[in-house]
């Protein structure tokens, strides 16, 4: 069983995807929620005063940059895996420059089924419940998520993992406060994040490290130059990732 605490510090306007059922976000946050979720059954079910509207997370019907911050608790997993794109493309899309996306799931190897258990501290309302769901391809994990994220053209913020539970939160970034040293950290955070994915322990564990802050920059650089020696030429989409971020190490 895992403890959430969502004390109350978002302010703004917030879509709340998947936000039926227990209605987490909407209870902790009632006049600034709009939450949507497929099914209306679990719309009407959801405790608290917010809006409701029925909607498919993949083709939101809202205009670019309508809303200040985009939350997702524990509805990503229901979700099959190709469509983990493109909703959380469709939130960038909503999201006003500087906007915020807050993810809440777990770490998931099979799902035959899975349940996640969790006394939640919502505001100060103490709920406890189950998630739970029986899938094929359920696999998922932070670091499957951050990936995703990155490629959409968010930035990480924070991320804080316990128990098989993750909380990631990105934020959109400022077209007009942009510079060229942001746009190099940016990609390099997208390369790291690449290679954090890469499955091969070399150069996956120190990246790791790095982006959550912990990592040393000597030995990440270390990594990189070895895994470029031995793979370098190989053919694949690392070759040219290694390159790259040698030339970026500085920024490390």
């Amino acid at each position: 069983m895992a403890a959430i605490h969502l004390k109350k510090t978002i302010t703004g306007s917030i879509l709340d995807i998947g936000g039926g059922g227990e209605g987490i976000i909407g209870r902790v946050y009632p006049a600034q929620v709009t939450a949507i979720d497929i099914r209306r059954e679990e719309l009407e079910e959801a405790p608290g005063d917010f809006t409701r509207i029925q909607m498919d997370a993949c083709r939101l019907g809202f205009k670019d940059e309508s809303f200040d911050h985009v939350t997702a608790f524990y509805c990503l997993m229901y979700l099959e895996k190709p469509d983990h794109e493109q909703v959380i493309h469709e939130a960038c899309r909503v999201l006003k420059p500087g906007g915020q996306l807050h993810i809440w799931d777990a770490d998931i190897l099979t799902a035959d089924p899975f349940l996640a258990e969790l006394d939640i501290d919502a505001g100060g309302l103490a709920v406890h419940t189950t998630y739970g769901i029986y899938k094929d391809d359920a696999a998922q994990d932070a670091i499957h998520f951050k990936r995703i994220c990155t490629d959409a053209g968010f930035r990480p913020a924070v991320e804080q993992a316990a128990d098989g539970h993750f909380y990631l939160r990105f934020h959109k970034p400022n077209p007009s406060s942009l510079n060229q040293g942001d746009n190099m950290i940016e990609e390099l955070r997208d390369i790291m994040t690449r290679f954090a994915a890469s499955g091969w322990d070399l150069i996956a564990g120190p990246s790791i490290a790095w982006l959550e802050g912990r990592g040393e920059k000597e030995a990440l650089i270390a990594a990189i130059e070895q895994a470029d020696r031995e793979c370098g030429s190989c053919g694949c989409e690392y070759d040219p990732l290694y390159k790259r971020a040698l030339k970026l190490k500085d920024l490390l």
